[in-house]
């Protein structure tokens, strides 16, 4: 998509939550708007309204942990990432994103490699 479109995106989508507000769909998926923006905060309150109404969907509580980490918020994007494991651990569709999960858990949990 041309780097514009992507303003033009995001603005279509909130045109679609002002008709249907808590419309999972469009919650769960404008943040991969947000992410190509670089804006993580927003996508950070976008997973929010997605995963109360769906706190178990795996696409959104990875989404959420990412977002997070990719903010800087260490701390509760560890929360996140360990929520995934626990609630999608055994879904072999996850396997690859259970992979990156557990290597991104073990980099926050070993901080900072040291040479």
């Amino acid at each position: 998509m041309v780097k514009g479109l992507w303003a033009d995106a995001i603005t279509e989508f909130k045109k679609a939550l002002k008709l249907r507000v808590n419309d999972f769909a469009t919650h769960q998926n404008l943040p991969t708007l947000y992410s190509k923006k670089v804006l993580w905060s927003e996508a950070v309150k976008e997973y929010r309204m997605a995963l109360l109404q769906e706190p178990k969907n795996c696409e959104a509580l990875y989404g959420m942990a990412l977002s997070l980490d990719k903010r800087g918020d260490v701390t509760e994007s560890l929360t996140n990432y360990m929520e995934f494991l626990k609630v999608c651990d055994k879904n072999p569709q996850y396997d690859t994103l259970i992979t990156e999960v557990k290597h991104r858990v073990s980099k926050i949990k070993n901080g900072p490699q040291r040479k």
